[in-house]
């Protein structure tokens, strides 16, 4: 056994003499050497001899690889296709401040987008801008529209998994109701009576017919079973206002502030995976709220979002020829016009001078101080909610302007204003700093000084917390024109606008307009459920309203929407309501495309 262990430790000591390494090494080489000159270099000329043959045999593979490799990509796009991709993060970039995430309370564009986010409502609007079902899964007009039954979808879920159910509606309409709340749609749901028939059945009561109620129906359901503690004063600020339950197809993660230049709120939402419409293809929803235009300009081209919603129409323009982004200009259910102060002390209180400035304006001209081009709007009402084709609008016509200030007895003075008596003929026009109509407001106001008036141009800044445009402005009605943005809805009901009872200090009827025929049309086809009978209550109302001239029609409002080209956003076809109501197919958007299979 020792000897055995012995023989395994005998190793025999091995050398290398450099000497015959290198001879064997030059032999090998010189054998490589000769091998390939005898193999390759001597027949060369044989090659030459049939290049001819190889250079087809090369061409004739190649073109067979060519024809392969297009026939497979031909194959491959036959059966596949570019489309959005699942997941990733969304980042949206809106203008307004968040200060709530209450949906009830939500009153800026960020607060609106977030709301439309998270919660859901009965009602929503489809991509033709008509009514659907959105937590509702049939609505019943009864007793001559008098009564409404809304039956809700089965088994939906709030964010903590609790189910929604009729309680949770008839709940939330309590608290609209409820004076002790403050919420600003209050005042339009206190005739309405909301009454529960079993967990997925609510009737909606009132106390006559009125045809715009289903467009009512949009307001977003809170959960009663986490609100029912809170007493009614302490909702707008509580717990539930800054970390929200909806049943929306997102659900609240945080909220961040982020400092800096561009100072700004940051709402994370994440996928609701249990969403009744389908689960999202966006894992992750960001919002991010700005305070001005050019730092949403600045977020998409340094990437902090990948989409920005509200830029300025001089904003805009700059998008829409870069090959990085997708704009669109989306017209929305808002008009701007210059509303004229019937009661004014001052010459408009006179029909005859609202006439002439009626007439002598060019409408036209003042838009092309845009950067992008809008569609006009003459009327109170668009042309989309009813058929206005028919009726004659007032023409420009300086001449007939300038007469009808005449005859009004406003003559013009050597120094070329008008005057009556010692009155000069002044105008005190109100408009907001930076709105995108701000040049459209300085051509009125220049057009007008050639006709002879004093006009005085003042802008207020709602940026400025020291200038607040409702208290100083809007309720003491102090302007004699105001040009202004007025969201007009869905329906074509205007009553809101310009019936007599609503020209008081809190109310939307910012011209004090006041005409029995006017009043009795909005009345009267409030009570109409006929579509024909309420087109021509409406027709009847324009036609005074163009005679009577409280406001001049400029522009309908558009939405500005730009994102990166990679990512998917709303149909741009899709007509809107509002700007939030490009969410109502958010679950459809993309942060980037993935190849998917076609279906057959």
């Amino acid at each position: 056994m020792a000897d055995s262990e012995k023989k395994w430790n005998r190793f025999q000591r091995l050398s290398v003499k450099s000497g015959k390494f290198s001879e064997r090494a030059k032999r090998a080489e010189n054998a490589s050497v000769k091998h390939a000159h005898r193999f390759i270099i001597k027949r060369l000329h044989s090659a030459r001899e049939v290049r001819r043959n190889i250079a087809l045999w090369l061409l004739g593979m190649g073109v067979l690889i060519a024809v392969a490799a297009t026939q497979f990509f031909l194959f491959q796009s036959s059966y596949i296709t570019y489309a959005g991709g699942s997941g990733g993060t969304y980042a949206e970039g809106v203008r307004g401040e968040i200060k709530t995430l209450n949906p009830l309370y939500a009153s800026t564009p960020g607060e609106q987008a977030v709301s439309r986010l998270m919660f859901s409502s009965l009602l929503t609007y489809d991509k033709t801008g008509k009514l659907r079902g959105d937590l509702a899964e049939n609505v019943s007009v009864l007793d001559e529209g008098k009564r409404y039954r809304v039956t809700l979808r089965p088994n939906v879920l709030w964010h903590d998994h609790a189910k929604l159910t009729a309680d949770d509606v008839v709940f939330t309409v309590g608290l609209i109701k409820n004076p002790a709340t403050s919420i600003p749609t209050s005042a339009s749901w206190q005739n309405v009576e909301v009454k529960k028939i079993d967990t997925r059945t609510v009737d909606f009561m009132l106390p006559s017919t009125y045809a715009p109620f289903p467009n009512a129906l949009t307001f977003a359901v809170v959960p009663q079973h986490i609100l029912q503690k809170i007493t009614p004063g302490a909702l707008r600020d509580s717990r539930f206002s800054a970390q929200p339950v909806g049943s929306g197809p997102f659900s609240f993660k945080l909220r961040q502030d982020i400092q800096g230049r561009d100072a700004h709120v940051v709402v994370h939402m994440n996928q609701n995976a249990s969403y009744y419409g389908g689960t999202p293809k966006i894992e992750r929803f960001q919002l991010h709220s700005y305070g001005a235009s050019d730092s949403l300009s600045r977020a998409i081209r340094s990437h902090a979002v990948n989409a920005v919603n509200g830029v300025s129409l001089a904003d805009y323009s700059q998008f829409v020829d870069d090959p990085a982004y997708a704009a669109s200009l989306s017209p929305v259910h808002a008009g701007v016009y210059a509303l004229f102060n019937t009661r004014s002390t001052g010459a408009l209180s006179s029909v005859e001078v609202r006439q002439a400035l009626q007439a002598g304006t060019d409408i036209n001209a003042a838009l092309k101080s845009l950067p992008v081009k809008v569609s006009p709007l003459e009327t109170p009402i668009l042309s989309s909610q009813t058929d206005v084709s028919g009726i004659a609008k007032p023409a420009y016509d300086k001449t007939r302007a300038e007469r009808l200030l005449d005859e009004a007895g406003w003559k013009k003075s050597p120094t070329g204003e008008r005057k009556k008596g010692d009155e000069v003929l002044t105008l005190n026009v109100v408009t907001i700093k930076g709105a995108d109509y701000e040049g459209v407001v300085e051509s009125l106001v220049s057009q007008w000084r050639r006709l002879g008036v004093k006009a005085q141009l003042r802008t207020v800044d709602t940026s400025d917390p020291t200038q607040n445009l409702a208290s100083s402005v809007l309720q003491p009605r102090d302007f004699d024109v105001l040009v202004h943005e007025l969201y007009l809805g869905a329906d074509p009901d205007v009553y809101a606008f310009w019936h007599s009872s609503q020209a008081v200090e809190r109310g939307l009827n910012f011209s004090n307009y006041s005409n029995g025929i006017s009043d009795d049309a909005l009345v009267s086809a409030r009570l109409r459920l006929e579509d024909g009978l309420r087109n021509a209550k409406y027709q009847a109302f324009v036609r005074q309203w163009l005679k009577d001239a409280p406001a001049l029609g400029l522009y309908q409002s558009q939405m500005t929407y730009v994102h990166t080209k990679d990512s998917t956003a709303f149909d741009s076809g899709t007509t809107l309501i509002t700007a939030t109501d490009r969410f109502n197919d958010v679950i459809y958007w993309s942060t980037h495309q993935a190849p998917v299979y076609k279906t057959p």
